[in-house]
């Protein structure tokens, strides 16, 4: 696709500096068009069919329009910057959106007894195909990061288009680079900090159940996985999602419904501002196409 590379200022060349940069001052200052999408959002609790509860918020508009899922990444949630900005352009492009909470995730804790488990598929799929028997028009998945590769897992079950941006390929290996990669001090307390809250949480919502102090003792994410996965004993971790399932460009799956055509979009113009264009669906309702600038 002809255009140019993107290429950051010289200051915000390094990858952990704007991923660093880009949480902090997107936390702090939400734009008003992200606002006036966040008021607009309705808070919905939805069962699957293994009685899983999961929570989403969700903005429709008034006329029949396409729909798009958004998964957030591991320890984000439905209000993570990146999941905002994506759901407000595409919503303000004439789709619905549905920003979907995984389980113990954006403080639901309380919603389920049992801990959330990167390999729990079916509660996701049945969300999402719940949502898409909902809408009137097609339905396609955003996943980041972790969220992504929930986002290839639905792909494959439902066969809806799905975006992965910056999937956790193989979450074996994302751990270890966390714990012992580029930066790892940083991104290691960061999620450390944020798992331990949520087992706070999870063991104020069901204190006859859980008992975390041991967990507080350990300062790495593969120890803190080590002992969730002991807890669950009920699955084993997922599996690397097969490289022919998505290709080194990043791009949508190429079956895909008319209102829903793909494009591909270089992994090099996967800018936090422009990832909602990176969808480049044809709005029902707008009649209009956006495409990566």
């Amino acid at each position: 696709m002809p255009g140019t590379r993107y290429r950051p200022s010289r200051w915000l060349r390094n990858p952990h500096l704007q991923t660093m940069l880009g949480s902090v001052a997107r936390r702090s200052v939400v734009p008003e068009t992200e606002r006036t999408y966040l008021d607009n959002a309705v808070i919905e609790d939805i069962t699957t069919c293994d009685g899983t509860v999961l929570r989403a918020r969700v903005n429709r508009h008034t006329e029949p329009a396409p729909q798009v899922v958004l998964i957030h990444g591991w320890l984000g949630n439905d209000g993570s910057s990146y999941v905002r900005s994506a759901g407000a352009r595409l919503w303000q492009a004439g789709f619905n959106t549905v920003r979907m909470n995984l389980r113990d995730h954006g403080d639901t804790e309380e919603l389920n007894q049992d801990l959330y488990n990167s390999a729990r598929t079916v509660e996701v799929v049945d969300l999402v195909d719940q949502y898409r028997q909902r809408n009137a028009g097609d339905t396609a998945v955003i996943g980041f990061s972790l969220g992504g590769n929930f986002a290839l897992r639905v792909a494959r079950d439902t066969g809806l288009p799905a975006l992965a941006v910056c999937p956790a390929i193989d979450p074996g290996d994302t751990l270890h680079q966390i714990d012992h990669g580029p930066g790892a001090l940083v991104y290691r307390n960061y999620f450390v900090r944020k798992w331990r809250a949520s087992l706070v949480r999870k063991a104020q919502a069901f204190p006859a159940r859980y008992d975390f102090s041991r967990a507080f003792t350990l300062r790495s994410v593969s120890a803190l996985t080590d002992f969730s996965s002991a807890i669950t004993q009920i699955f084993p971790a997922p599996p690397p999602i097969s490289m022919p399932t998505i290709c080194p460009e990043m791009r949508w799956r190429a079956s895909v419904p008319p209102s829903l055509r793909p494009r591909t979009i270089p992994s090099s113009r996967m800018q936090p501002s422009a990832v909602c264009r990176a969808a480049s669906i044809s709005s029902k309702r707008t009649g209009e196409a956006t495409t990566p600038s």
